[in-house]
């Protein structure tokens, strides 16, 4: 009886702790996976300043590293996404993590499509003008700065939930941030020319934006549910 009494004991908390490095495993894959669109983002303002110093021949070359990088993002993307489908049915709070999934998904590709678009920017006849390089290149150093801002939450869900409500604030400046630039981006346009290519990519880096705000508005939740 007595033997009975402990294993009925142990076991629901050796669940307890199973569920829980499950959960954490995820949390340290999403991390892992947004440090290198990190440095994705981060080889791109080398891009934008080969385009804004019109050395396109540099751009494309770079670009075509970038992208060969990238492609290889997209087998770590199946991979977790299987991983978190497998395991979510497991986890009190699975669905949440689904829904991360499926934003960081959209991320991915417009990613991806960026990437065909500085490749078309590259090969361009035309400029866009020095303000709209600026431009150009602050909103993608913003988005990742605003990804790095991600990771330390993501790291801070694990190791010191506590300090979460202070990169909450960060992630929300730096997403107004975003936002100011987008609009300069689009008043420029307005005054200068209505080029199809420049169009194209305030609507890529708009839906861009919103993907980084939804991936931190997820992890916060989690820090939310888990919260006191």
């Amino acid at each position: 009886m007595g033997l009975q009494m402990t294993s009925d004991i142990v076991e629901p908390e050796i669940e307890r702790v199973r569920l829980s490095l499950a959960e954490e495993n995820i949390i340290e894959q999403i991390r892992n996976y947004m440090l290198r669109i990190h440095d994705v983002l981060q080889e791109l303002e080398t891009v934008l300043d080969d385009l804004f110093k019109d050395k396109r021949e540099s751009a494309r070359a770079r670009l075509v590293k970038v992208y060969e990088n990238f492609r290889s993002i997209y087998s770590t993307q199946s991979a977790l996404a299987r991983y978190v489908a497998k395991v979510s049915i497991s986890i009190s709070n699975g669905h949440y993590y689904l829904s991360m999934i499926d934003t960081l998904n959209s991320l991915t590709s417009g990613i991806h499509r960026l990437l065909l678009s500085l490749g078309l920017l590259s090969s361009a006849r035309t400029s866009l003008g020095e303000n709209t390089m600026l431009s150009l290149d602050t909103i993608v150093k913003q988005f990742r700065e605003h990804t790095s801002h991600i990771c330390v939450t993501l790291r801070l869900l694990v190791e010191n939930p506590a300090k979460i409500p202070s990169t909450a604030s960060m992630m929300e400046k730096s997403f107004d941030n975003m936002l100011f630039t987008l609009r300069t981006l689009y008043l420029d346009s307005n005054r200068v020319s209505q080029d199809p290519l420049l169009m194209n990519l305030l609507a890529l880096l708009s839906a861009l934006a919103h993907n980084l705000y939804d991936i931190g508005e997820k992890t916060v939740w989690l820090y939310a549910m888990r919260a006191p």
